[in-house]
């Protein structure tokens, strides 16, 4: 079980939703928290939520910019003087078909969701091995085990840091860095609401649908953080996730065949109420 009282954790993306929530977490359990974001208004937003006992400071950082992010690892390491877990979390969505993409939304996707949590990796895991080790913990989604339409560019990400993260897992079984993978469901976060979709009409819908059954970035950081303390390989959370993905596992074809029935009847719902 990794020990969180006293620990230095990181968390990119910790200026609003799951990863502000995560931040949070871990500073109830004793942590001292650096908290990476690119607004430095949302940062200070999520420093006022921090409980009175954490030491917490926020660092301005574009995770897709490896320079930005080794210069950002250097300032926690100077001003915490360790760090022992890194939450990369940081993400970005958008929707369309993909013909319909524009090649440079699908970079900017690829740069934040992948190499942000590779560079985040690369930057801090040399400095929790020197502090005698800790944790790696990266943010995929349920959507990193099964393909869904509208989401190519984001999906290709979230694949990818489940298959990363698995590599260092193994790399490091047995050692005193541990490395766990994070699969949400729907999250109430804003990711849908600042993400550019081709059909205004589709991103209501999913807003809509987001308010009904998304449960809060609060409970979701519960359940991450419980994963990292008990070193949980994967945690799977929400009930839609370990549906699918339980499903996936099981029967892949209807999996694969749900996402895109889903999609389609989401399509048929806006044209009857428009």
């Amino acid at each position: 079980m990794t020990r969180l009282a006293g620990r230095v954790a990181v968390v990119t993306g910790g200026s609003n939703g799951i990863g502000r929530a995560i931040a949070v977490e871990l500073g109830r359990s004793g942590c001292d928290v650096a908290l990476i974001g690119t607004s430095r208004q949302r940062l200070d937003e999520s420093l006022g939520l921090m409980p009175a006992d954490c030491v917490a400071r926020a660092y301005q950082c574009d995770v897709s910019n490896q320079e930005q992010v080794h210069d950002t690892a250097a300032a926690i390491e100077h001003d915490f003087s360790a760090v022992h877990i890194v939450v990369n979390n940081a993400g970005i969505t958008a929707a369309s078909r993909f013909l319909e993409y524009d090649l440079d939304t699908i970079e900017r996707i690829v740069n934040v969701n992948l190499l942000g949590v590779i560079y985040g990796c690369h930057a801090f895991l040399p400095r929790i091995l020197a502090a005698g080790g800790g944790h790696v913990a990266n943010m995929s989604s349920m959507l990193g085990f099964f393909g869904v339409p509208n989401q190519s560019a984001y999906v290709s990400t979230k694949f990818a840091i489940r298959g990363f993260t698995n590599s260092l897992w193994s790399e490091y079984r047995g050692s005193n860095v541990n490395v766990t993978g994070i699969y949400p469901g729907m999250i109430q976060t804003d990711i849908l609401a600042s993400a550019d979709f081709s059909d205004h009409r589709e991103k209501e819908a999913m807003l809509n649908l987001m308010d009904r059954v998304a449960i809060p970035a609060q409970d979701a950081a519960r359940a991450a953080v419980r994963g990292i303390r008990r070193n949980r390989r994967e945690v799977v959370i929400g009930k839609d996730a370990r549906a699918l993905v339980t499903l996936n596992r099981l029967v892949p074809n209807i999996a694969y065949h749900a996402g895109a029935a889903g999609l389609r009847k989401l399509k048929e719902y806006i044209h009857r109420t428009n």
